[in-house]
């Protein structure tokens, strides 16, 4: 019985060795393409949350972390953030600022704000102070959760924690609190360095967006003013430990590389 072979179809090993490097080659090339559309197309969606736990008392406060939104009519990014929120049921939200970089997202920019189901407590970031003359309605927004918009000063939550926020990059002496507890916000990390007095519970803090491109080893290519070493993650400070988060948003840029969107949940 013959067997008939197609030799056409024998390829010689050096020949598969020699495709197989050219297919290496090939993906290498692709690599700066890929890394590129995960940068635009997936990662500024793929949101993560950041659990932080602050002490060790048996009777917690569960509150979530926002910042730097940059709305934008993403609502099915936002959709995603209010979800995720509200599986979390925390008993407020704090927001450090940069809401919106242009005045016709403002209207959905607030109906986030209400859509959180809790109260909120927020401040201005320097994306949001152009725009101050519409802060009668941030305020009216905040006011509308059951939270408050604070440009500055203080508010107490059932007499035992207070939310103190601070709005502009400058020196200041914390007052001994009321409360038991205190959280400061504030836009800016570099903040923590130039508080003087009692030391808070915990510093909230945004503005750097994690630096929102990320180098391997390298860290983050670019910085805004206002950050110094506090880029993200926790960190003991002279005004108490502080957590900066990467924040929701993007600027400049609609892209994040080796730096996803978060939300953090905070236990105190």
């Amino acid at each position: 019985m013959d067997h008939c072979t197609d030799r056409s179809l024998q390829v010689p090993w050096s020949e598969r060795l020699i495709s197989r490097r050219g297919f290496l080659a090939l993906a290498l090339a692709a690599a700066p393409s890929i890394a590129l559309a995960n940068a635009v197309a997936i990662e500024p969606e793929r949101l993560a949350i950041r659990r932080v736990r602050i002490g060790g008392r048996t009777s917690l406060r569960r509150y979530v972390h926002l910042t730097d939104l940059h709305h934008c009519d993403d609502l099915q990014f936002t959709g995603k953030i209010i979800a995720l929120v509200r599986r979390e049921h925390p008993e407020f939200v704090c927001f450090t600022g940069d809401l919106i970089d242009d005045c016709r997202y403002l209207t959905g920019a607030l109906e986030f704000i209400r859509e959180l189901g809790c109260p909120v407590y927020g401040l201005p970031g320097n994306h949001d102070m152009p725009f101050h003359d519409s802060f009668k309605k941030y305020e009216q927004a905040f006011a509308a959760t059951g939270g408050k918009w604070l440009s500055s000063g203080a508010v107490r939550i059932d007499g035992d924690l207070e939310i103190l926020a601070l709005s502009r990059l400058k020196h200041m002496h914390l007052s001994k609190p009321e409360s038991n507890h205190r959280i400061v916000l504030t836009h800016y990390p570099l903040q923590a360095n130039l508080l003087t007095g009692p030391q808070a519970d915990v510093i909230l803090a945004g503005h750097s967006h994690g630096g929102q491109v990320r180098i391997p080893l390298l860290g983050a290519l670019r910085l805004p003013p206002g950050v110094g070493p506090y880029v993200l993650g926790s960190y003991d400070t002279p005004g108490g430990r502080l957590l900066v988060s990467a924040g929701l948003g993007t600027s400049l840029l609609k892209l994040r590389f080796n730096c996803q969107p978060e939300l953090s949940v905070i236990e105190l």
